[in-house]
């Protein structure tokens, strides 16, 4: 599976674009036009991912938006924990992560007979080098959610999180593990890649297993 990413850095969100055969699948937790949109995975009800779903599904007829969350915004098909669709070869499965809002899904997404990595497509549950904040949830859901949800999946499974944050979340790293290799290397690339503007996203599950606090817990 191909998953293509905006070349720019944005700190308030990502589109992330599938090409095949010359079509174009998104995946895309984003208000913002790019045709063809054929259909909506959203993380959460938040503003910063939600807002303007409404009026894509106004101005593009059978535009599907899902998500778990009846507020979020232009909601057209609700999912559910392990529920699994597919579209032509991609599957993807639903995976209910409550926490950072009650309603949180990430999405695992993987291509039939295909070699790629599978990704998963976390929001703002894990980020790279970090995790999200308990607006609506608490400390046990968010560890349920990284060391038994997420966690499970392959190893080389690709993550693409909502926002980077990752320099500030390698720096509370440092001041985790202030001797660990691995945070020191992953930082110090982080800063190169942001004085170059470009993103820093995706991480792998195995990489975030060397130098993500949150999931290193014992």
């Amino acid at each position: 599976m191909i998953v293509k990413q905006k070349e720019t850095k944005s700190r308030f969100l990502k589109v992330y674009v599938r090409n095949l055969e010359n079509k174009c699948e998104k995946c895309a937790p984003s208000p913002y036009r790019i045709n063809p949109i054929f259909f909506v995975f959203q993380f959460c009800a938040s503003r910063d991912h939600a807002r303007g779903n409404a009026a894509l599904v106004k101005e593009i007829p059978g535009l599907k938006v899902y998500g778990a969350d009846d507020r979020i915004e232009g909601l057209t098909d609700k999912v559910t924990d392990s529920q699994e669709l597919k579209f032509n070869s991609i599957n993807v499965k639903c995976l209910f992560t409550p926490c950072h809002t009650a309603g949180d899904m990430c999405y695992y997404v993987w291509e039939d007979e295909c070699t790629d990595a599978p990704a998963v497509f976390t929001g703002d549950t894990l980020f790279v080098g970090g995790c999200g904040r308990f607006c609506e949830g608490t400390a046990e859901q968010m560890h349920h959610n990284l060391t038994k949800v997420l966690a499970s999946l392959p190893q080389e499974t690709k993550v693409f999180c909502g926002h980077e944050n990752t320099i500030k979340n390698l720096k509370f790293a440092m001041l985790v593990e202030p001797e660990n290799e691995k945070v020191k290397e992953m930082l110090s690339w982080a800063r190169a890649r942001d004085d170059d503007d470009k993103p820093t996203v995706p991480s792998t599950l195995r990489e975030e297993f060397d130098y993500n606090p949150f999931l290193r817990l014992s």
